[in-house]
């Protein structure tokens, strides 16, 4: 599974983009998304779907000097699931 992970500080919050690709032959079911502690996306995918791809707009808070913990879990149809976490600080 390939996880693509972006994140860049916006007028307000941050912008989040998530893509997750199936490994060959595999399907996903559910892509969770995670900032720091609060769900921005708990999103079921149509049978067969092989990736995934979205975009948060403004999400959570910014500000000089704060810690934020993404995490991107998603189920594959056979019930494995995957995680990947950034981590990052916003700039003083």
């Amino acid at each position: 599974m390939k996880f693509t992970i972006n994140h860049t500080r916006a007028f307000a919050g941050n912008d989040i983009y998530v893509k997750v690709e199936a490994d060959p032959g595999k399907a996903l079911t559910v892509v969770r998304t995670v900032l720091d502690d609060f769900e921005l996306g708990n999103d079921a995918l149509a049978d067969g779907s092989e990736s995934y791809e979205r975009t948060f707009s403004g999400a959570g808070d910014a500000g000089s000097g704060i810690e934020h913990s993404l995490v991107v879990t998603a189920q594959q149809a056979d019930g494995a699931t995957h995680s990947s976490t950034s981590m990052w600080t916003d700039p003083v």
